[in-house]
Formats: C-alpha cells, sequence, structure tokens
C-alpha cells in the first residue's frame, strides 16, 4: 500500500488501475 501511494503522487492514472485491482 505504501508504493502505490508514491506510484499515485508519481502517477494519478496510476492510481486508478491499482484501484480497479
Amino acid at each position: 500500500m505504501f508504493p502505490f501511494v508514491s506510484y499515485t503522487l508519481i502517477h494519478p492514472l496510476y492510481s486508478v488501475i491499482i484501484f480497479v485491482v
């Protein structure tokens, strides 16, 4: 979950993909 937060800051689009998963 921690890396997911970092990725979200780098790429908000990635956040959506992770959220779907």
